[in-house]
């Protein structure tokens, strides 16, 4: 639902000699009364508290001072993010817990249901088997998503993103493991993680979160307002259609077929050259390299989506849809 957050609330901050006695240092590292830089503090968690809030505290050009914290809301209830947040009670716990510990460590009252969201990053996750796992990844690494660069990482992590989003699909169990080797996750998490494909959406800067709000209707973008479960399963359902991943994923012998029964042989035979092309190219290349115009492409690609035929796996089998309701099914229906 929700993971990684970083949000903002304007709070006078203390006296240097006050900040120094709460533990917090100086960003720029300069510990003299001569610094000329503009006042900002940061307070990291310790070593065994690394599921605690970061904390900076600084005053912007406007000569008002922020408090910003950074944290995952899932470390804060469960001390991992292998598990969701599932409810509006989980995430209001989460940010109960949150405005108690900034509070206290700033000695200064944060409430962060108040403060105004910087980035977010929404999430689910779907509990399959591994060969699963990989067979989404796989399709997923040859698609494309409008106005996003795609990124792959190995086999375990597909990701596109721009300057303000980004959307990562990955496998949980890989990343987990990767934080093990350098003590940072534990066995426990890593047997929680196995089957666990994740999808993310993130709005990486102030920018995107006003833009979402305003997508969406409301009225700001303070963190009562975004941190809900409605904004949250909108946000997700939106990007898994983005994806394609809201229909089944086919083999690929049978996208000529489907495109044949949705619009005939001429405009078939039509649409599967640009299929053809994103087989040899990459879907995200066919504009650049000037085989078609952004225009046509989008067109085109939405009609395949809309036979069905975008998507398709290595072998001879489908894959179910994946949805943020009925996820204990998609495993038993694809075994």
């Amino acid at each position: 639902m929700i993971d990684s957050v970083v949000v903002t609330f304007p709070i006078p901050m203390h006296r240097s000699s006050r900040m120094s006695a709460l533990q917090f240092s100086r960003a720029c590292g300069h510990n003299g009364v001569d610094c000329q830089h503009h006042p900002r503090w940061k307070r990291a968690p310790s070593e065994f508290g690394r599921a605690l809030p970061w904390i900076v505290w600084n005053k912007a050009p406007d000569r008002v001072d922020y408090l910003t914290i950074g944290v995952s809301l899932p470390k804060v209830l469960y001390g991992s993010n292998v598990e969701m947040l599932r409810t509006q009670s989980d995430i209001d716990r989460a940010l109960y817990r949150i405005s108690e510990y900034v509070s206290e460590t700033a000695e200064a009252r944060f409430d962060a249901k108040a403060a105004n969201v910087i980035r977010v990053d929404f999430c689910h996750q779907w509990r399959l088997t591994p060969t699963q796992v990989c067979e989404y990844l796989r399709v997923v690494g040859s698609t494309s998503v409008s106005r996003m660069t795609r990124q792959l990482f190995d086999s375990a992590t597909v990701q596109f993103s721009n300057k303000s989003q980004a959307v990562v699909f990955y496998d949980k169990l890989l990343e987990v493991l990767s934080r093990l080797r350098s003590g940072k996750a534990t066995d426990q998490e890593v047997n929680a993680a196995v089957g666990v494909l994740r999808l993310e959406k993130r709005y990486l800067n102030y920018h995107a979160c006003e833009r979402l709000a305003s997508k969406m209707g409301l009225s700001n973008r303070r963190v009562e307002t975004l941190f809900t479960v409605s904004v949250a399963e909108s946000v997700m359902n939106q990007t898994i259609r983005q994806l394609g991943l809201d229909r089944h994923l086919e083999a690929g012998d049978i996208r000529l077929p489907r495109l044949i029964h949705a619009y005939g042989p001429r405009r078939a035979l039509f649409l599967a050259g640009l299929l053809a092309a994103c087989d040899s190219y990459g879907a995200e290349n066919l504009v650049r390299l000037g085989i078609c115009k952004r225009s046509t492409f989008h067109k085109m690609r939405r009609e395949i989506m809309q036979a069905g035929a975008w998507l398709v796996t290595d072998g001879k089998r489908s894959l179910r849809p994946l949805r943020i309701v009925e996820e204990q099914d998609i495993r038993a229906a694809t075994a």
